[in-house]
């Protein structure tokens, strides 16, 4: 049942706490393999306490545009005997987007009515060779991008079933399957024009998203695993925030879980818990130790009440929440 085995080991070792918990989320490696952690006795052979904590995630309903001030502008000419599509993209996060001419002549307002690829020799959008990939647009820290690509089928040629006119042009998201930008192709002069403008982003790219995560306190720490089913294969960050609800899409949750001001970019902060890799079979496994953690009440570092939060392939979505609540 069990394909991924993510391992993420802390530096610490004192209290052990699974957090006993089922989560359905809704909301784009190899798989390895590995055993859920052992309940009963620790690696060190200490006895473990019985308190937990349960918290249940549930899908954020909705997911906005990691990129809203995303645009772009790119032309289609005839250079040297072949079409050369060229662009440049502003307001992109920092990551690989791919770009693709899809059947569409519309876009609409998420992007899905520019459908699917442009594959005029019916090879497969499968084949990368088909004339709808246009390629990837690498964007720098600065979110900015170019692209230049040509492709042996495009035509300019008026009438040519590869002539890309009037069809849609998409960008996707570090999640592919997000549609973040969207435009329509247009005669300019000898040649054609697109401008990509940012689509409003509200399905939740992980759409049947299950797994049990499990905190429970032993002597030497706590101990976090999780089983999840359903996730998009990549990596998904797990965190611990500090809010105590978790709103519709996951914002009220507010920032990561920081009781010790390390500051949330330092990796070694409490409610960093790491990552969640998914592999081809949307099936990952998850562990995590920690000795800062308790569930001592009154507790600075007690979790209980907080809310934890999985991101989606793109960290910036939050595909699922949910409330840490005591246990027994």
């Amino acid at each position: 049942m069990l394909e991924l085995l993510s391992l993420y080991t802390s530096r610490y070792s004192r209290y052990l706490l699974p957090l006993l918990s089922g989560f359905v989320f809704g909301c784009d490696e190899q798989p390895g393999t590995g055993s859920p952690p052992e309940t009963g006795v620790d690696d060190a052979g200490a006895s473990e306490d019985t308190t937990t904590a349960s918290a249940k995630l549930t899908a954020s309903a909705s997911i906005g545009n990691p990129a809203p001030d995303v645009a772009g502008h790119g032309t289609l000419s005839v250079t040297d005997e072949s079409v050369t599509l060229e662009l440049s993209v502003t307001g992109c996060p920092e990551g690989d987007h791919g770009l693709h001419i899809h059947t569409g002549t519309e876009c609409g307002s998420d992007g899905s009515s520019a459908m699917g690829h442009w594959d005029p020799s019916a090879v497969g959008e499968d084949d990368p060779s088909h004339a709808g990939n246009v390629g990837i647009v690498s964007c720098t820290a600065d979110r900015l991008g170019t692209l230049q690509a040509t492709h042996p089928e495009w035509s300019l040629e008026s009438g040519s079933s590869y002539n890309p006119t009037g069809l849609t042009v998409v960008l996707h998201g570090l999640d592919k399957k997000q549609r973040i930008a969207c435009g329509t192709i247009e005669a300019e002069g000898e040649g054609l024009k697109f401008t990509l403008e940012p689509r409003t982003l509200t399905a939740n790219p992980a759409a049947g998203i299950q797994a049990q995560v499990n905190f429970q306190s032993v002597d030497t720490g706590v101990r976090i695993s999780a089983e999840v089913t359903g996730c998009p294969e990549g990596s998904h960050g797990f965190h611990i925030h500090e809010g105590t609800e978790c709103g519709a899409d996951g914002k009220l949750a507010g920032a990561h879980w920081d009781p010790t001001g390390l500051g949330a970019d330092d990796p070694a902060h409490v409610g960093n818990l790491g990552a969640i890799m998914c592999g081809a079979g949307e099936v990952g496994v998850f562990e995590f130790s920690s000795s800062e953690m308790t569930l001592a009440a009154g507790d600075s570092l007690n979790p209980v009440g907080l809310t934890m939060v999985l991101h989606g392939i793109d960290p910036a979505n939050r595909v699922a929440c949910g409330v840490i609540t005591n246990g027994r």
